[in-house]
């Protein structure tokens, strides 16, 4: 589960600092 929480994680800090969560299809 670890690397799932890691993984979001990457994603997140990826985004952009706007508030809205847009994962890449």
């Amino acid at each position: 589960l670890q690397e799932k929480f890691n993984a979001a994680v990457k994603a997140i800090q990826r985004l952009p600092n706007d508030g809205t969560f847009q994962p890449p299809n």
